[in-house]
């Protein structure tokens, strides 16, 4: 191999060693070195995560890449690489792997004049900070012993990025001369040199137009594509599939394909993945009743989805649409005039909740906005913090995430479209910890409001009720506002839902979903101190009275739409008529399916568990399962595209019974096509003792980030340079054992040492570390 060969192959690995530390924060199912030939789509990443990814390549390596690449020709870390090796400018040899070591930044350019060796100690003192010690300040010999460890670290990096920067200085980087031994010196001497009075900025390349930017790029075959990191029996097992599935659902999938010109539908490409791509397009529906449905194919299925938990009593109850049938006989015309049912179902509300005062809105957005505006009016001030993985409809300002920058979360969009400043206000912490609670206490004198969404429809299996607690007495002292949004929670759990079920009382609460019987609303419940600045408060007629409270602009055509306040008072005055009971049984009903699932799952060593609160459930899995639930629409059991799944009081024992079959027999399909690894064979099932496992509300809550210390960042810095810096400290021990081996039970009494030592649950991640609240050991 000549030097040219040897040069670019050396760049390839390190641009491959960046991409993956890169997807890996991005993608945890990256596991190892053959998924640089997976498709992204198929290690589950959706569009936002793509977005993310966008955007740290083209901070990172100073190319522009547009989204649509990574659905074309930029499909894997492999094609990734390659593309960044083709336009990545022949000078700039070493990708800008990370803040701490950021090589394009403190490499001058050869018209710049500043040659590569002066700074090979300033990049070493910025990857490494307080490296140099003096050993005759320790004060004790064992001190002395780790001074002389850490300086031997930081010979051996400087050593490293000594090589490195002679690599960029052969490939052309730098036109200055350096000989061996400057190169030896430099590396040696401990001093960081001190930053030149006038800093040169090496220019920031400038990337080529995307080819695809212009015109699609060719692409693979179907089966190509779909083939990708798949075994044979993988492949066969999924084109069976595929063919089954779309043969079954085919007119579906020709009124999706026909109106996609014309219809921007955001369902149609939800869990877009090349491999499953030919059987994403959504069921269109012919008709509903009870726990069923039947699509325009005329095929049959039990409904899991519900409505997105809107339908509680299943489809079409009786008492709903004999109600819309009224309202629509009556041909009652939005307003004006007002529904005289309006004043009613706020009664109703306001008697389940034992909320104040009650306004409407047409969904859940809305009704979060102005919960969030009549905190901000009442209190004077402007931050409001909520929490990672909790969903508050898709305005600007609660489509946020955290970037945590010097200790304090920085609130970045969470898509494009959203400008920085509509989030600014916005605080991002994480859900149900000690270091959130201690956070709210600091800025407390800055905050609006806290809005949570108390049991996470994403996470039903956590049940922070202390954490709740604790805040409601911080936020009451601080005189800021207690924000439930309980759209889903909201009468279903509980007629006073998860309010009551955790003994906590929210000054301000958002509702929605199946209180309007299937048609759109939204409802904002509070105390009538807040809730008195959409009308101006209380007055009546025949005296001095007026309404006192300054008022914050709050309206909508719609709010009181006729024929949903019909609906809604029929459904509260069921509620009230049936409840505690109809809550009490569906919770305990999914509790029953939840258990059977979990204990089949367990026995036949699946790495599945349906996780739950109330009536709502998941299936949660920590690698790419998707197959399960197109199996599970094969057979009948409807499913929708974010994958949270309701009881109704319409579904009946033998509706449970079939779910549970059918799920039961996609596992032996999938285990049978290899997408499943098979159960261990001749090895007795290992059953943990009952007292073992943990409730709801004991589960380990994430802890926010956390600084580095120094050892740990010398150690970071070490490994992001060289592939076996990671691995220099390890001490390894062999521990041989005899006799028959339970594999089930080593994999959980593994599981237990990770659950119990936060160590083993660490991940670094943007220069903070992570405890991750659990780490599942496969």
């Amino acid at each position: 191999m000549n030097p040219t060969e040897s040069n670019n192959t050396t760049r390839r690995e390190s641009l491959l060693d960046s991409l993956r530390s890169i997807m890996r924060e991005a993608l945890p199912a990256v596991q190892s070195d053959d998924d640089i030939h997976v498709p992204f789509l198929e290690m589950g990443a959706n569009s936002l995560v793509l977005m993310e990814i966008q955007r740290t390549v083209e901070n990172t390596f100073g190319l522009n890449i547009v989204i649509n690449q990574f659905f074309e020709e930029l499909t894997t870390i492999d094609a990734l690489a390659t593309y960044i090796d083709q336009n990545l400018p022949a000078e700039v040899s070493e990708p800008e792997v990370s803040e701490p070591l950021s090589v394009n930044s403190e490499l001058v350019s050869a018209e710049a004049g500043e040659p590569v060796a002066a700074l090979s100690h300033q990049v070493v003192a910025k990857a490494v900070p307080n490296l140099e010690l003096n050993l005759g300040e320790a004060s004790s010999e064992l001190e002395q012993i780790f001074t002389q460890q850490l300086q031997a670290a930081s010979q051996a990096v400087s050593q490293v990025v000594s090589q490195q920067l002679a690599f960029l200085r052969e490939s052309g980087l730098s036109s200055g001369t350096l000989s061996d031994a400057d190169t030896t010196s430099a590396a040696k001497t401990t001093p960081a040199v001190s930053p030149p009075s006038k800093p040169a900025v090496a220019p920031k390349p400038v990337a080529k137009k995307p080819k695809s930017a212009v015109s699609p790029q060719h692409l693979l075959s179907p089966l190509e594509i779909r083939a990708r990191g798949l075994t044979e029996k993988q492949q066969r097992h999924l084109e069976a599939l595929i063919a089954r599935y779309t043969e079954r659902t085919k007119t579906s999938k020709k009124m999706t394909q026909d109106s996609r010109s014309v219809l921007a539908d955001s369902r149609a490409t939800v869990g877009f993945r090349f491999t499953t791509k030919e059987m994403l397009y959504p069921i269109v529906g012919k008709r509903a009743m009870g726990a069923r449905l039947w699509d325009v194919d005329d095929n049959e299925y039990i409904d899991i989805s519900m409505g997105q938990g809107v339908n509680l009593f299943g489809h079409n109850p009786s008492f709903v649409t004999n109600a819309l049938e009224t309202a629509i006989s009556a041909r009652i015309q939005p307003e004006p005039p007002r529904s005289q049912q309006v004043g009613e179902v706020a009664e109703l509300i306001a008697e389940l909740t034992g909320m104040d005062r009650v306004t409407f809105t047409n969904s859940g957005t809305e009704a979060v906005m102005a919960a969030l505006r009549l905190a901000r009016a009442a209190t004077g001030r402007y931050k409001i913090v909520i929490f990672e993985n909790a969903y508050h409809g898709h305005a600007d300002y609660t489509m946020v995430r955290a970037e945590w920058q010097e200790g304090i979360p920085q609130a970045v969009p969470i898509a494009r479209g959203t400008p920085p400043s509509a989030v600014s206000d916005m605080w991002v912490l994480e859900y149900g910890t000690e270091q959130s609670l201690e956070f709210i206490r600091a800025h407390a004198h800055e905050l609006a409001a806290v809005m949570v969404e108390p049991v996470q429809s994403r996470r039903p299996d956590f049940q922070p009720k202390e954490f709740l607690q604790q805040l409601r007495q911080i936020t009451r002292e601080a005189g800021t506002l207690l924000i439930f949004d309980e759209m889903i929670t909201g009468f279903r759990v509980h007629p006073g839902g998860a309010q009551a079920v955790f003994g906590v009382k929210a000054d301000i609460a958002t509702y929605g979903k199946l209180i309007g019987g299937g048609l759109p609303i939204g409802v904002v419940a509070g105390k009538a101190e807040y809730m008195d600045s959409i009308d101006g408060g209380m007055w009546q007629y025949g005296d001095a009275s007026y309404p006192q409270t300054e008022r914050v602009a709050f309206g909508g055509t719609f709010c009181q739409h006729p024929l949903t306040m019909s609906t809604s008072l029929a459904t509260l005055k069921y509620l009230k008529a049936h409840s505690p009971a109809l809550q009490e049984n569906l919770n305990r009903r999914t509790t029953q399916l939840a258990k059977t699932l979990n204990r089949y799952f367990e026995q036949e060593e699946v790495p599945i568990q349906i996780v739950y609160f109330g009536s709502q459930f998941r299936f949660a899995f920590s690698s790419n399962l998707e197959l399960l639930f197109y199996h599970l629409m094969e057979k009948g059991v409807f499913i929708w595209e974010w994958r949270n799944y309701f009881m109704s009081t319409a579904h009946t024992d033998e509706d449970i019974d079939y779910v549970i079959k059918a799920v039961k027999e996609s596992v032996e399909e999938m285990r049978e096509g290899e997408f499943l690894p098979p159960k261990s064979s001749g090895v007795e099932t290992f059953k943990l003792p009952k007292d073992s496992k943990k409730k709801a509300e004991e589960i380990i809550a994430p802890i926010s980030p956390q600084p580095m210390n120094e050892a740990q960042k010398q150690l970071w810095v070490l490994a992001q340079i060289t592939s076996a810096g990671s691995i220099a400290y390890h001490t390894s021990v062999t521990l041989q054992l005899e006799g028959l081996f339970h594999l089930t039970a080593m994999r959980q009494a593994v599981q237990q040492v990770v659950d119990r030592h936060e160590a083993l649950r660490t991940i670094i991640k943007e220069d903070f570390q992570h405890i991750l609240p659990s780490r599942v050991i496969e």
